[in-house]
């Protein structure tokens, strides 16, 4: 429930970065979505999310890790950071896939920046935490005025 805004997506040679904010009915579930993404599901569930989108993808995936990661977010009421690494094998052979899961919360409103491609990425980790903080800058402005 509330307002989905799709994002943009782009890609950079092949890495795929995607961002998006979406408006909870209210901060209670917003902080509800934030526990869950920050909570001891938050893993098994992106594991479980991941290897169906590989096996969709016609990838069959032999590991697949997730590390969290502490960020600070000036402005926010909280944030996430996970790093992925995959390994597997497509119809053209063995593959290594890496990404970054990234959020933060600011009221009512869900901020998320993706971004996965083939090792290494033409991102950094310190670039998608640096968006997500101008992401989070920006939401925090807006709010204020309204």
């Amino acid at each position: 429930p509330g307002t989905e805004d799709p994002g943009n997506g782009f890609s950079k040679g092949t890495t795929e970065i995607t961002s998006a904010a979406d408006v909870a009915t209210s901060a209670t579930d917003s902080r509800a979505v934030l526990a869950a993404f920050t909570g001891p599901k938050a893993q098994p569930c992106f594991k479980e999310q991941i290897n169906a989108f590989s096996k969709e993808q016609g990838l069959t995936t032999s590991s697949l890790e997730f590390t969290p990661t502490q960020i600070s977010v000036p402005g926010a009421d909280g944030a996430f950071f996970y790093t992925f690494n995959l390994e597997g094998t497509s119809p053209e052979g063995p593959l290594k896939i890496n990404g970054f899961l990234a959020g933060s919360l600011v009221g009512q409103v869900q901020i998320s920046l993706d971004a996965f491609g083939l090792n290494p990425l033409s991102i950094t980790s310190d670039k998608v935490v640096e968006l997500l903080r101008t992401s989070t800058d920006r939401a925090v402005a807006h709010l204020a005025k309204n």
